[in-house]
Order: structure tokens, then C-alpha cells, then sequence
């Protein structure tokens, strides 16, 4: 009896396992991978395996990169080291006032770098301090926001002088308006002109507002020469209404005047436009908006180049102009990035760099 009963009981488990719920097998199966996906150990081990992927990534990556900026390196024409601790003698520099913050920075790190003279900065004006470097021949250089004319390198060679320019950087004028003046966004050139005379925006365009334009401009200076060249391709007969126009010395009065109060426009430099950009919005011009990239290639039309200008024979004569130009060019772009201007195109900068050293008669590279 008890033999039959141990078989029966045997018998019985067997069924039993036989039995067993495939399903709860696999749920078994899956908390436990799922016990393993959580533990701590998996987790990091998983870690491990991604970044070392991500490590072989960057690696290529950073390789790409380093290439890239090897081969721009390579397209960099290199001047002469200059050490600013051996420079002797004063400069005097002269220039308009939206490059004086660029001109004061790399003054700076040519003191930090040992240079022990004395740089006299002055802000008079792109137009009077061509005068003045010209015709009484103040100053070693000037900095200003165009290039010399014909009639201006006449007047220097008269003199004895002859200018020779380095561009250094880009900015470029706008025309600003409230953001609240949702109704004009852009003009053509001779809708600007429009802008520049008529009484109402009415006037410039008919679905425009019926409101004075009231404009606000900088006080007759190289700015307010391009916007009025721009608009009226060079007639000199056209000038603008002075009945409704304000003119300001600085752009800082102009943002001023134009904050909170609708229906004007007024002009501002690029850098001064970009940190009230919030409040005013700059109006496209043929259809082409103020961006880095159409200022940096000359499609806005109210675009920039900034110059450097020396003597070709003062150069030469001082070699702390001939240090500091040879440094300005060498540092201008790392700099400018800092004041709100634009840098120019690498091939500009090396033109600058070549003509400097054709000036100082060394070989280019």
C-alpha cells in the first residue's frame, strides 16, 4: 500500500511540472531581464560601452575639425612677429567714433604685451581727421569708416603724403523704426529717399500710415553721407526737409529720442542698433535685411568698410606705426568680436596684411 501511494505521489508531481503555465515562465523570464536592465552594475557597464563610443566619435570628430581649422590656418597670410616689449616712441591716432572702442582694445593688448609708449586716441570724425592727416599731418594714423576719396588723396599727395589704407573691419548704417510700426518692414531706395522728404508715411506709401514722419539723423557726418548717397544715388539737390528732422552728434541721443514714440525713423550704426533691437526694428533696404552675412559681402546697401590709414613713408620711418599696424592686423579680427563691428573675410584681411608687407618691402608668402 505505502508503494503505491510513493508511485502515485511521484506520478502526480510529474503532472504537475508537466503542467507548468508557459506564460508565467516567461513573465518570470522577463522580470528577470528586467531586474538586470536596473542594476546598477548593467547600467554602468552600459554606460561604459556608450561612451566609448561617443569617445571614438569625438575623436573623428575633433580630427574633421582640427583639419578644418588647419587648413583655414594655412589660407592665413602670417606678418612678422612683433614684441610689442622692444616697441619705442609715441603714436598718435585719430579717428570716428564707432571704431574708437576697437582702436582702445587692441591698444590695450599691446600694453599687456609690454609695450611701454604712450597711443593718443583722439575721436574727431572720419572726415575731419582725413583733413587733418592730410593737409596738417597730425596724426601718424587715422581710422575711419569709408575710404579716402580722389579729391582727399589729392589733397594728401599735395602735401608730400601718400595714404595707403588697410581694411579692418565692417559695419554698416540702419534705419530703424518702432516695433509698434508694424506697417513698414522694407523700403526700395527711392521709397527711402521718400522717407527723407515727404511730410507723411502716407506720402511714401499710400497704405501707410497718416502720420508726420518725424526723422531723427546723425549730424552731417560720413553716416549720414551714405544714407543720403544710397537714397539719392549722389544729387545733391536732394536733401533732407529740415522742417521735420532732428539731427544728434551720437547714437545714444538718437535712441533716445526714437524710445517709446511711434511714427519716427532714424538712423543707427550697426553695433549701436544691436542692443535695442527689442525696442526698434531695422527696415530692410531693396528688399536685402542687415545681416552679418550681406554686411560682410557688401548686398546691404548700407553696408561699411572700416579703414586704417597711414603715410607710405611714415610707415617706414617709425617703426613703432609700422609695429602697431603690423599687430592692429594681426589681432583685429580675434578683437572686433568685442565691440559690436564686423570682421572681414580672411582674404580681405590678408590683402591688408600683403599690402603692409609690400610697404615695408618684404616678401609675401
Amino acid at each position: 500500500m505505502q508503494q503505491w501511494c510513493y508511485k502515485t505521489f511521484i506520478l502526480l508531481m510529474l503532472t504537475l511540472v508537466a503542467c507548468t503555465n508557459p506564460t508565467q515562465q516567461s513573465n518570470f523570464q522577463r522580470n528577470r531581464n528586467q531586474k538586470n536592465s536596473d542594476d546598477p552594475y548593467s547600467q554602468f557597464t552600459k554606460s561604459i560601452n556608450l561612451l566609448e563610443q561617443q569617445s571614438e566619435n569625438f575623436e573623428v570628430n575633433a580630427q574633421v575639425r582640427g583639419n578644418t581649422q588647419k587648413s583655414q590656418s594655412e589660407n592665413q597670410v602670417k606678418l612678422p612677429l612683433v614684441k610689442p616689449l622692444e616697441v619705442e616712441g609715441d603714436i598718435v591716432v585719430a579717428g570716428a567714433s564707432a571704431i574708437e572702442s576697437l582702436n582702445k582694445l587692441i591698444y590695450e593688448r599691446f600694453i599687456q604685451q609690454g609695450y611701454a609708449g604712450v597711443i593718443d586716441l583722439n575721436s574727431i570724425g572720419s572726415t575731419a581727421a582725413i583733413k587733418l592727416f592730410c593737409e596738417q599731418q597730425n596724426y601718424d594714423l587715422v581710422t575711419i569708416t569709408r575710404a579716402l576719396r580722389e579729391d582727399e588723396i589729392a589733397a594728401c599727395r599735395a602735401k608730400g603724403y601718400q595714404p595707403i589704407g588697410f581694411q579692418i573691419g565692417k559695419d554698416a548704417l540702419m534705419m530703424v523704426v518702432s516695433r509698434q510700426d508694424n506697417f513698414v518692414k522694407q523700403v526700395s531706395r527711392a521709397k527711402l529717399a521718400a522717407m527723407l522728404t515727404r511730410e507723411k508715411w502716407s506720402n511714401v506709401n499710400p497704405n501707410w500710415a497718416e502720420k508726420p514722419i518725424e526723422r531723427i539723423l546723425s549730424t552731417p557726418s560720413v553716416a549720414l553721407d551714405i544714407v543720403l548717397d544710397t537714397a539719392f544715388a549722389g544729387n545733391s539737390q536732394l536733401t533732407v526737409n529740415p522742417l521735420n528732422t532732428k539731427y544728434y552728434k551720437d547714437y545714444e541721443s538718437i535712441i533716445q529720442s526714437m524710445s517709446n514714440t511711434r511714427y519716427k525713423v532714424g538712423m543707427l550704426s550697426y553695433s549701436a542698433y544691436q542692443p535695442v533691437s527689442r525696442s526698434l526694428r531695422a527696415i530692410a533696404i531693396d528688399g536685402v535685411a542687415a545681416s552679418p552675412k550681406a554686411i560682410a559681402n557688401g548686398t546691404y546697401p548700407l553696408s561699411q568698410t572700416l579703414f586704417i590709414y597711414t603715410d607710405a613713408n611714415r610707415i617706414k620711418q617709425k617703426p613703432q606705426v609700422s609695429a602697431f599696424i603690423n599687430f592692429y592686423l594681426t589681432y583685429v579680427n580675434e578683437e572686433i568680436k568685442q565691440t559690436g563691428l564686423l570682421p572681414i573675410a580672411q582674404q580681405e584681411l590678408n590683402q591688408s596684411k600683403i599690402k603692409w608687407l609690400k610697404v615695408m618691402g618684404l616678401k609675401t608668402q
